[in-house]
């Protein structure tokens, strides 16, 4: 286990932001980590909003297991939140090679969509779920006669500072 790892993740969950900030910032890409420990110091990255350093982890991590689907999607939606569209498209990409998934689709489709690409973004996320080509039933009101607006009639009495074009509402035309 890394020490320094484990000692920046306890200074976090104790809410000493800038101890944890300063350990993470020293020792985050010493030589010899696993692709695991790069992928956690990406992780600890994020939490503290170190969006470049973040995205400098994850791309150890890539570089010691280029094929672990958790690595590259986190690279992809660090790489998307720095508006690095078409590097996120290309590791998105790579997800979905590895492990289909509906939700990377989905994200893929989005960076797509703001690279300007349409027909890329519609073929990526497929074909809808449940689309319904019925038209739905509508519903009209029924007419209201001189029963229904009876008892609203109370509330238009003749009042001499009202005025005169208000008629009752049984000799009014609503439509």
């Amino acid at each position: 286990m890394n020490k320094f790892l484990d000692q920046a993740k306890k200074f976090l969950s104790e809410g000493q932001d800038g101890k944890a900030r300063d350990l993470i910032l020293r020792h985050r890409l010493r030589p010899g980590q696993t692709a695991e420990e790069y992928f956690r110091w990406g992780a600890l990255c994020e939490t503290l909003g170190l969006k470049p350093q973040a995205a400098e982890c994850y791309d150890l991590a890539i570089s010691r297991d280029p094929d672990q689907s958790r690595y590259l999607l986190a690279r992809a939606e660090v790489a998307y939140e720095l508006g690095e569209l078409r590097r996120a498209a290309t590791l998105f990409q790579r997800v979905l090679r590895l492990a289909d998934s509906q939700t990377v689709r989905q994200k893929l489709a989005r960076v797509f969509l703001e690279l300007g690409r349409p027909g890329a973004a519609a073929v990526v996320a497929g074909p809808l779920e449940s689309v319904s080509t019925e038209t739905p039933l509508r519903y009209y009101p029924p007419n209201l006669g001189p029963r229904e607006l009876s008892p609203l009639e109370d509330f238009f009495v003749e009042d001499p500072f009202m005025p005169s074009y208000i008629l009752p509402l049984t000799e009014r035309r609503l439509w």
